[in-house]
């Protein structure tokens, strides 16, 4: 797991690293803001330790600029306030934790390791979408049971996509044809609803309780 430790203090800094290091962790420090924010807009980290008091730019300042870049790096925040509107603020500001200073280093590798298991099942759901029996791996394109699963090519995985988002209602055809990637445009339509009637033959393979039904000049609807 690769940290960053962004902290005007470098005893602080050094410590931390040492301390990580030694249990296992990859370690890198800054000793100011704006020197943490261009390594964590550089390079690959898992956590940020982000100190809030720090001359030229504040922790709640690289935290906004990361937001802002897009970069959704867990950071817990270092703090030697107790006030809890400087906790409140960091949280608002897209902070997942914090820990006061002067903090026992295996309470911090404790909530390192546990921000990094919520990060971890957070991946994990954002790209793994469950119906019924059916769960379909979107990073791979693959839609399985727990008897057999099979790899769907992008169009059709863009449609199962959108039929488990919206299993709770019918779904006309032209939001198929959008949802598809598909120009609207003559033959689009038979060609996406030919994609519906493979999905239909391939929740059958895989022996699926799920199904798509065919509501009459209406729509479609997956269900169980």
């Amino acid at each position: 797991m690769n940290v960053l430790i962004i902290d005007d203090s470098q005893e602080l800094c050094n410590s931390v690293k040492k301390h990580l290091e030694h249990r296992g962790y990859n370690a890198d420090t800054a000793y100011d803001g704006q020197k943490g924010l261009r390594k964590a807009l550089s390079n690959e980290y898992d956590i940020i330790l982000l100190d809030i008091m720090m001359p030229q730019m504040n922790g709640y300042e690289v935290l906004k600029r990361l937001k802002a870049a897009g970069r959704e790096i867990p950071v817990i925040l270092l703090t030697a306030r107790s006030d809890s509107a400087d906790m409140i603020e960091g949280l608002e500001l897209g902070a997942d934790d914090f820990i006061q200073k002067p903090f026992n280093i295996d309470v911090l590798a404790a909530r390192i390791n546990a921000l990094a298991r919520r990060s971890r099942i957070n991946d994990y759901e954002s790209t793994t979408m469950r119906y019924a029996d059916l769960t379909l791996d979107l990073t791979k394109s693959k839609l399985s049971t727990d008897k057999l699963e099979i790899t769907l090519p992008p169009q059709e995985c863009e449609i199962m996509k959108y039929f488990i988002k919206n299993s709770t209602v019918v779904i006309p055809p032209d939001k198929l044809i959008e949802v598809s990637g598909e120009n609207a445009g003559e033959g689009s339509e038979n060609r996406v609803l030919n994609c519906v009637e493979k999905l239909k033959k391939r929740l059958l393979y895989i022996c699926s309780c799920a199904k798509i039904i065919t509501i009459r000049e209406v729509g479609y609807k997956l269900c169980c």
